[in-house]
């Protein structure tokens, strides 16, 4: 599942990708995600290269980010932040998967 959602402070429009529990991840799809719980991805739209969702910048567990309030530091190099409009966009359509 993926949903674009645009930052408004930094202009960027960011690509999140859910990876499910048992589902492939990573460069080609070398990883499974063998965790307890979902992943979310950050791809950053506007370097598309050979994964056509962007240059993937970092990734956290579900309930990390459910649990977060106000901004968050992606930590990318240079590190990037995405406002807390974001964020609150990105709980609410990422709420109904943590069931």
């Amino acid at each position: 599942m993926e949903k674009k959602i645009l930052d408004n402070t930094s202009g960027i429009e960011w690509n999140i990708r859910i990876v499910p529990l048992n589902a492939r991840y990573g460069l080609s799809g070398q990883v499974i995600n063998t965790d307890t719980e979902p992943l979310v991805e950050f791809f950053d739209s506007r370097y598309v290269g050979s994964d056509q969702l962007g240059f993937f910048v970092t990734r956290y567990r579900l309930s990390t980010l459910l649990k977060h309030e106000g901004g968050l530091c992606l930590n990318g190099s240079p590190p990037q932040y995405v406002d807390a409009a974001f964020m609150e966009s990105l709980r609410n359509w990422l709420k109904p998967f943590s069931d």
